[in-house]
């Protein structure tokens, strides 16, 4: 299990909060009808999108379940927002994707 300031470091579109004194992490994890619903693309196109590297790949969150971090969807839809390349989107996905298995190694 990942600590809370591993989260804070790997996932820098995480929103921190103060309790107390203690640091809260908010990872918000969203599951694939809403991922589609936020990127505003049909299911076959999503995965193929995951498969050409331009989407983040799901983190599986239970023995049959599969979710995706809100901070790295929203990352990416910024990214077409403003207009990079596939090769740059490409880029940002494979360097959050790193910093992601970085922390848990």
């Amino acid at each position: 299990m990942l600590h809370s300031a591993h989260l804070v470091s790997a996932y820098s579109g995480a929103e921190t909060v103060s309790h107390d004194g203690e640091t809260i992490v908010d990872i918000q994890f969203i599951r694939l009808p809403r991922v589609l619903e936020i990127c505003g693309d049909a299911r076959s196109t999503f995965y193929a999108k995951i498969s050409d590297g331009t989407m983040p790949p799901g983190i599986r969150i239970g023995q049959r379940s599969v979710a995706w971090l809100l901070s790295e969807i929203s990352d990416v839809q910024r990214a077409r927002v403003a207009g990079k390349s596939e090769d740059e989107i490409r880029a940002l996905v494979s360097k959050r994707h790193a910093a992601r298995r970085a922390e848990v190694a």
